[in-house]
């Protein structure tokens, strides 16, 4: 059908070359991949000659995290390192509506320039970034906290498509804490950004005073 053909890149319902518009026949398929790894979908109306009108719906979450009695109910803050700007927004808008603050940078050396500037509750780590990688990133992070003492210890999940074993190994041994695989669910997000920021909190009120 004509309406199915206006998600497909460089497509145009008149046809012919799309230099005709303000557009290239990009904007469309964006949303629709952007609205699919969140879990949602989009659909179409209108008539051909006269406009369309677009409905997005996506089953984000109305709830923050549970948090212990008296804890602190400020936001957890998130750092994201991530080089593809459409997986970088799609993970901001999922987190943000799950009432996280999220900062975003593109590499791994902007990842560290970060966290020398601000606290964070957790790091969200890509591998295959330019200037400096995740699984370098995360190296780094974990040598700065041992020259600290070793008392402090962020959490820090990697986002990945690759999701082998071999791959969590290297993750892990790395030093990250969690390993998720994309294209991303948010619930599994979520509840794996819950249970490492918990256990790292539990560890470090049970840890023996140095």
């Amino acid at each position: 059908q004509e309406a199915e053909r206006l998600f497909d890149r460089f497509e145009t319902v008149e046809g012919g070359s799309t230099t005709r518009h303000a557009g290239v026949g990009l904007g469309l398929a964006i949303c629709l991949k952007l609205a699919q790894q969140m879990g949602g979908k989009i659909r179409s109306e209108g008539v051909v000659g006269r406009g369309a009108v677009f409905t997005v719906t996506l089953p984000l979450p109305l709830a923050q995290f549970e948090s212990e009695p008296g804890a602190d109910q400020d936001a957890l803050r998130v750092l994201l390192a991530e080089d593809n700007p459409t997986n970088r927004r799609v993970v901001e808008m999922m987190l943000g509506a799950a009432g996280l603050d999220v900062t975003s940078v593109e590499d791994g050396e902007k990842a560290l320039a970060a966290l020398g500037r601000c606290r964070f509750d957790v790091v969200l780590m890509d591998l295959r970034m330019p200037v400096m990688d995740g699984l370098s990133a995360i190296r780094a992070i974990r040598a700065m906290e041992l020259e600290g003492g070793g008392r402090d210890h962020l959490p820090i999940v990697v986002l990945s498509a690759n999701v082998s074993s071999q791959d969590q190994m290297e993750s892990a041994a790395a030093g990250a804490d969690a390993h998720v695989g994309k294209p991303i669910q948010i619930d599994s997000l979520l509840a794996t950004i819950n249970a490492v920021v918990s256990l790292c909190a539990t560890a470090a009120r049970t840890a023996i005073p140095m």
